[in-house]
């Protein structure tokens, strides 16, 4: 409840008037797709471009319990709402769920994890881009990845475990593709470097890989039809509207990598050192896009997982050479998997990290398939947190489990993580709550006071006559003629997202030049029903010319 304070019972929405109002629509087009009212591939914005379901993430699995909610009857603002508390909600039981069951942790330590990742400061900021709560989905989807190796024996479970996995990531994708790309990203550096761990601890990786490709190869290959059968139309959809635009330039990706320092920026709002932050004057910096800057860890976080890296490291190291001396190999999976995601935190760190535009990242962007996709790759941190916070939990366990005598076992068992867990909750507190600037009163009185267009009225865009006295950025006036279009069942030829239509120049809707640009707009792609323009400034509708 503490985390979600200055939104629970009350009117006040997460996120602002920008991205997460445009997240809004998008899940209000799909309850309208699936009741038939839309194309599932076509939002609607920039009338009559189609394909437009691709300029921006696609917000399916949140579009579905949203759907559910809408069809009873809830406001579309408190549904969104609720879904995205309970995707929060979601993610911290699976991930407790995944701590206590797959890596053996006693309730207590697992509950720290929660807290260092549902808690963390950069969620409180980052939640403001209601896509990436997304990441709600990953621990579910480490759990089958679990499941399916567990239970690799069983060939039916394994199977099952198999396709379980491919479905839920591929849902991933279509919701949100910075949580996709960043699991795929954190996967692969994890793979590679269990890989190379596993080998020299002589450990029969490859063999063991190439007996289950030849024992297999036909379960192998219905995984990958699956995968592809499932994700051809992301794919398709992406692919043309990238093509259509190109790539980011790597300088425009730069302003959005973090200094060493950003590593440890938890923002102004920060309960413990957030004065000293904006002492820093870190938003003075003109190159980087201070807006997104704010999402490193707090320095306890950033200190036991100094002290889990040391410890483990050193404990892992001890028992591999004792174990290669007297055994041959070493092959206790729990630590090998542990050391992995330690190094593949630390070889994430130095991937970001950016000075005067140089970084490591620049061959994530140049080589990875979709890197150039990815604008914010500081929002990677954001994704960090939560392998920081299963290291942070197995290295709380690792200590108590070395104490012999059992009451002081106990006692620091109890002690500890709940020491722990409030602390790193303090040291993470954003004294404003979560990112929250926008409000269903104003959203509900907008909407209810427009009038309705005329009988004959098809098609709409949105200008503002008194431009000189203008109250909303460009933005908030294309997202309002996206909700007055729904609320009438009109076309819209405005629009926002992560993309826009070349020669579409309808976003300056107080210039005087605006119905010259309609007509423009109008004309070059033949648009042949009746086009009205409402006036915000004046609440009425004229027919344009």
């Amino acid at each position: 409840y503490k985390f979600f304070a200055n939104v629970m019972f009350n009117g006040v929405l997460i996120g602002d008037e920008g991205d997460a109002r445009l997240n809004n629509l998008l899940v209000e087009h799909w309850f309208r797709a699936f009741g038939g009212k839309e194309k599932f591939s076509i939002v609607n914005i920039f009338y009559p471009i189609t394909n437009t379901l691709a300029y921006t993430d696609m917000l399916l699995a949140l579009a579905i319990p949203y759907s559910i909610l809408r069809l009873f009857g809830m406001n579309m603002f408190l549904a969104n709402k609720i879904v995205l508390i309970g995707f929060h909600i979601f993610g911290s039981y699976s991930l407790f769920y995944l701590l206590k069951k797959k890596f053996k942790l006693n309730n207590l330590w697992s509950l720290l994890g929660v807290i260092v990742f549902s808690y963390s400061s950069a969620y409180y900021v980052r939640i403001g881009h209601t896509q990436l709560i997304t990441i709600s989905l990953v621990p579910l989807l480490i759990i089958f990845m679990f499941c399916f190796f567990e239970n690799f024996q069983n060939k039916v479970k394994r199977i099952v475990y198999g396709f379980l996995t491919i479905t839920l990531y591929v849902l991933i994708m279509y919701t949100s593709w910075y949580t996709a790309f960043f699991t795929a990203l954190f996967m692969a550096t994890f793979i590679v470097i269990y890989v190379c761990v596993a080998s020299s601890n002589k450990n029969k990786v490859f063999s063991n890989v190439w007996m289950y490709i030849k024992k297999c190869y036909k379960e192998i290959i219905a995984y990958v039809v699956y995968a592809i059968c499932i994700a051809i139309p992301f794919f398709k959809m992406y692919i043309q509207v990238s093509r259509m635009y190109g790539k980011r330039s790597y300088s425009e990706i730069a302003t959005m990598l973090p200094e060493l320092i950003d590593f440890f920026n938890v923002g102004d709002n920060n309960l413990l050192i957030g004065r000293f932050i904006k002492a820093l004057g870190l938003s003075s910096r003109t190159y980087l896009n201070q807006g997104e800057m704010s999402v490193g860890f707090s320095l306890l976080t950033m200190g036991l997982l100094v002290a889990a890296f040391f410890y483990v490291r050193k404990k892992y190291l001890k028992e591999k050479y004792k174990a290669l001396e007297t055994e041959g190999s070493y092959t206790v999976q729990s630590k090998m998997v542990l050391v992995s995601i330690i190094y593949a935190v630390l070889v994430s760190f130095i991937l970001l990290v950016q000075s005067n535009e140089i970084s490591f990242w620049y061959l994530v962007y140049r080589f990875v398939p979709g890197g150039s996709a990815i604008r914010a790759a500081v929002r990677y941190n954001y994704y960090l947190v939560m392998p920081v916070a299963i290291v942070i939990a197995n290295f709380g366990q690792m200590l108590q489990n070395r104490i012999k005598k059992e009451k002081v076992n106990l006692i620091f068992g109890i002690v500890m993580p709940l020491c722990a867990a409030a602390l790193v909750w303090v040291s993470n507190y954003n004294t404003q709550g979560v990112y929250a600037h926008w409000n269903m009163e104003s959203e509900n009185k907008f909407i209810e006071a427009v009038s309705a267009p005329p009988d004959d009225c098809e098609v709409m865009y949105i200008v503002d006559s008194k431009y000189e006295d203008r109250k909303y950025a460009f933005h908030s006036y294309q997202l309002m003629a996206w909700e007055v279009s729904y609320k009438y069942n009109l076309k819209n030829m405005n629009g926002y997202s992560g993309q826009f239509p070349k020669e579409w120049e309808l976003d300056n809707v107080w210039e005087k030049d605006i119905h010259t640009k309609a007509a423009e707009w109008i004309k070059l792609n033949k648009i042949d029903k009746n086009v009205y323009y409402y006036d915000v400034a004046t609440n009425v509708w004229t027919k344009a010319n």
